[in-house]
C-alpha cells in the first residue's frame, strides 16, 4: 500500500474502521493518476466529512468527484507523497 496510504488514513481517521482496499484502489486509482494526490485527497477528505458512514464508498466518491471541488481561494494542500528537492 503506497499511493493509497493517505486515502486509507483519511478513511480511518474519519470513520475509525478499515476500508476494503480493492474497491478503494479501483475507484481512486484513475483519479489519483489524473489529478494527483493533493487534489484527490483534498476532495476525498471533504467527501468523508460530509458522508454518512453507513453509505460512504470510494465508488460513490469517484462518481461524484466534481462535486467535491474545494472552494476558490483556499490554499492548495501539499502532495504528501512528493519528495522535496
Amino acid at each position: 500500500m503506497t499511493w493509497l496510504k493517505p486515502y486509507v488514513e483519511a478513511w480511518e481517521g474519519e470513520f475509525g474502521g478499515t476500508p476494503v482496499f480493492g474497491p478503494m484502489m479501483k475507484a481512486l486509482g484513475p483519479l489519483h493518476t489524473e489529478h494527483g494526490t493533493a487534489e484527490v485527497l483534498a476532495r476525498w477528505r471533504k467527501y468523508l466529512r460530509a458522508a454518512d458512514p453507513m453509505f460512504a464508498s470510494p465508488s460513490r466518491f469517484a462518481q461524484t468527484f466534481g462535486a467535491w471541488k474545494p472552494k476558490p481561494g483556499l490554499k492548495e494542500l501539499p502532495d504528501p507523497l512528493k519528495k522535496e528537492g
